[in-house]
């Protein structure tokens, strides 16, 4: 599966502030892949509060949701 242009916009660093921490709360409407992959990525930001919202975001899918999703073989490697 290849990255959506919007994966690659965060990871570019281009998203403002305000995207960057709507989706951390898990606000943007995307597909679960690039959901999980954004997520993943702001644990990275620059800002705290970014960092710890995108986590906290993470830590409330249950984790046995979480387990079945990552589990799916069109799933990559890099969000395993």
């Amino acid at each position: 599966m290849l990255p959506s242009p919007l994966l690659e916009f965060f990871k570019r660093g281009e998203a403002a502030r305000d995207v960057r921490l709507l989706a951390a709360q898990g606000g943007l409407g995307v597909r679960a892949h690039d959901q999980l992959a954004i997520l993943i990525q702001l644990l990275d930001d620059a800002d705290p509060e970014i960092r710890t919202t995108a986590d906290a975001t993470l830590n409330r899918i249950p984790s046995d949701v979480l387990s079945r999703f990552l589990g799916r073989s069109d799933i990559p490697i890099g969000i395993r």
